[in-house]
């Protein structure tokens, strides 16, 4: 029991008390229809009630609030609310937990913008949705109690499993007749995996009851579903464990088990206990199974196939623990008064080996899967490319690169998953923007600098909506700072989404010597000096791979460049100097423009770099500022739509496009239409 309630600790310890954990786990809750119904009729409640005259068009509302909640915008500004509710209510002296959605009015006035731009012009920007709350009711005061107590209480997690664990093998070798002592020890073990999965459901009645309104209640169940998910998984680790270790034991002590369990249980519920006590609760519990098959026939049944499917598992294993062994159970030595002789012991050895290897791997099985880096084959991805000089390869790219929706933080996302999962997918040129920012109240506070027409182009990159959103953002931010300046990756406003450079740098480091013939661009929007830029190389290791040579005809090769590991290409849009190989971006790059409000609006003409650069950028989205669609991705990025533009693009400028950038890069076919143009669609 206490392995069991160790490892459960131990579970719900990462779900509920890692700030950035708690958030994720949030926004993943959205995507269950029953959370995401909740909180899209809160937003539209809150949008009537600011405008009561909307009532009129609620259905309208309802309708487009939906689709908000299930973008990946949407839940980019709900991790950065967990995260901040959950820091404020496990901190000292905090007495409530408030999960209220900022500006959220911007959101849908920007999906309401092309079907009715009247009624969007009169949705109220500046509403804020609260969508939960805990601690304003005396109830709400004691769950907020009890999470600080566990959170305080989280180490004995550890503590406890590593003393369970001890203990459990301190019994079993010390005891009179270890084989049974393993039996008891596994069946407790398998018994606390059933009683584990029984009391999820049961919990989850009860936390679905404690909102009144019905859309509440199954928002609740459905938020519970999410953070419960770990527990679910280790209760049937726990189950199958137990489960193996106990056929094995009892493959050591008895010939047949079923039969006679079979007969106990017929006789049990045939014959009546004699004590009143014993008749009251075998009375009870054969109602409550009548009643189980009678209201819920379904569930009871599937209880019934689990238990079934448990008992055969468990005679199987049984049954090939004997076949491995070779040797009757009466041979194994262990008497009613005695140990085990050393034939035995040597066969019980076996048992356990065996049972050890199947419990390793139902325990790989159950436990949360980790994302592992995958290994490229040939010059990014593919051997025909290892000859070719890098301005004649085309690189998927994606723009702001690390806006993205599955990081905390970010409030208006512009990819669907971070650096690592794009590296692994397939993407090798990165649009970036670095500033330098503070940690302040639990973000980070941009150290705006003196830049000329900064202002103006953060305005049109995220519209003046998303501007004010961004700079009430940073007027709620009057603490002192918590740690040092440093370089952030962020997209105008690091108050409204940040990720820390260093960490980024390193696992494109860590994912390029994994693969050694991978060859990156990084296009850095750059608002630090570029001595600091380079620090941050320096110290994420990312520098000793970059590469050094003239950034201009003719390049190396791939192969040339894996060879001399030189293979993350690096440009400065400001062009500042001072750094040899922190390139000016467009007096090698060429580029298309980037600013497009309409699909109708994309165009091949000349922008930044003229049409003489030896590398050639086509900027392939659509700018709905503050908060960029992925419907619109889903036209742009279309395969014949994106490898129509980059082939009349590239016969516009007579030039192979070299990064071919775009939001969402999920959404659509940017990946064949790089392959296609890469001239790869044939084998070879």
């Amino acid at each position: 029991m206490i392995v069991a309630a160790s490892a459960a600790l131990g579970v719900v310890r990462r779900g509920l008390f890692d700030s950035d954990v708690f958030a994720n786990r949030l926004g993943e809750s959205l995507s269950d229809e029953r959370v995401s119904a909740y909180v899209a009729d809160e937003i539209t409640s809150a949008i009537v009630r600011e405008k009561p005259d909307l009532v009129g068009v609620r259905p309208i509302l309802l309708t487009t609030t939906r689709g908000v909640v299930a973008s990946d915008a949407f839940r980019g500004v709900v991790r950065v609310t967990a995260r901040q509710a959950h820091a404020a209510a496990l901190s000292k002296g905090g007495r409530n937990l408030l999960l209220s959605v900022p500006d959220v009015g911007v959101v849908v006035r920007g999906a309401l913008a092309n079907a009715s731009p009247a009624l969007a012009s009169r949705v109220p920007p500046r509403i804020s949705t609260a969508i939960a709350s805990l601690g304003d009711s005396q109830a709400g005061r004691v769950i907020v109690d009890m999470w600080q107590l566990g959170r305080d209480l989280a180490w004995a997690a550890w503590i406890g499993l590593g003393a369970g664990l001890m203990l459990l093998i301190a019994g079993i070798a010390l005891a009179p007749r270890p084989v049974r002592t393993l039996r008891r020890a596994s069946l407790d073990l398998a018994l606390t995996g059933v009683i584990l999965l029984l009391l999820i459901p049961a919990v989850r009645l009860l936390v679905s009851a404690l909102p009144s309104a019905p859309l509440a209640q199954q928002a609740a169940a459905g938020v519970f579903d999410v953070y419960t998910h770990g527990l679910q998984r280790l209760a049937l680790g726990l189950g199958g464990v137990g489960l193996i270790f106990s056929a094995a034991a009892h493959s050591l002590l008895e010939r047949s088990w079923l039969p006679e369990a079979a007969r106990s249980a017929w006789a049990w519920l045939r014959r009546p206990p004699v004590t009143p006590w014993h008749r009251l609760a075998h009375g009870a519990l054969l109602l409550a199974a009548g009643a189980g098959l009678i209201l819920r026939p379904t569930t009871a049944l599937s209880v019934l196939a689990v238990a079934a499917g448990a008992v055969l598992a468990f005679v199987g294993l049984q049954a090939l623990f004997r076949l491995v062994l070779r040797a009757p159970a009466a041979e194994t030595g262990e008497e009613e008064g005695g140990g085990m002789d050393r034939f035995a012991r040597r066969r019980a050895l076996v048992a356990l080996a065996v049972a050890g290897a199947l419990g390793a791997a139902i325990v790989l099985i159950t436990r949360p899967r980790e994302l592992a880096i995958v290994r490229m084959s040939g010059c990014n991805g593919d051997a025909r490319l290892c000859g070719r000089p890098l301005d004649e390869v085309v690189f998927a790219g994606t723009h702001n690169a690390m806006s993205a929706a599955n990081r905390t933080g970010w409030m208006f996302a512009q990819q669907e998953r971070d650096v690592a999962d794009q590296l692994r997918d397939g993407i090798r040129a990165f649009l970036i923007d670095v500033h330098a920012g503070v940690p302040v109240s639990g973000r980070i506070k941009t150290q705006l600098g003196g830049e000329p027409g900064f202002m103006r182009d953060v305005e049109k990159a995220l519209g003046k909506e998303g501007v004010a959103a961004a700079e009430r953002a940073r007027a709620r931010l009057v603490g002192p700072p918590e740690g040092p300046r440093g370089l952030y990756l962020c997209h105008g406003f690091c108050e409204i989404g940040a990720q820390p450079l260093l960490p980024w740098l390193r696992t494109v480091r860590e994912f390029l010597d994994a693969n050694p013939h991978e060859v990156v661009i990084l296009v850095v929007e750059d608002y630090v000096d570029p001595g600091e830029l380079a620090a941050a190389f320096t110290e994420s290791s990312l520098v000793d791979l970059v590469y050094r040579g003239a950034p201009r005809p003719p390049w190396p090769t791939l192969e040339q460049m894996a060879a001399s590991n030189q293979r993350v290409v690096t440009f400065l849009e400001s062009g500042h100097g001072g750094v040899d190989w922190l390139f000016p971006a467009f007096a090698s790059i060429q580029e298309t423009p980037y600013r497009f409000r309409q699909v109708s609006q994309l165009s091949c003409g000349a922008n930044r770099g003229g049409t003489t650069g030896s590398l050639f950028q086509i900027n392939h989205w659509i700018e709905t500022p503050p908060a960029p669609r992925p419907t619109n991705a889903a036209l742009v990025n279309a395969y014949d739509f994106l490898l129509r533009r980059a082939e009349e693009c590239a016969h516009d400028r007579s030039h192979l496009p070299n990064i071919i950038a775009v939001d969402f890069y999920r959404t659509g076919a940017l990946l064949q239409v790089v392959r296609h143009l890469n001239g790869l669609d044939a084998g070879g």
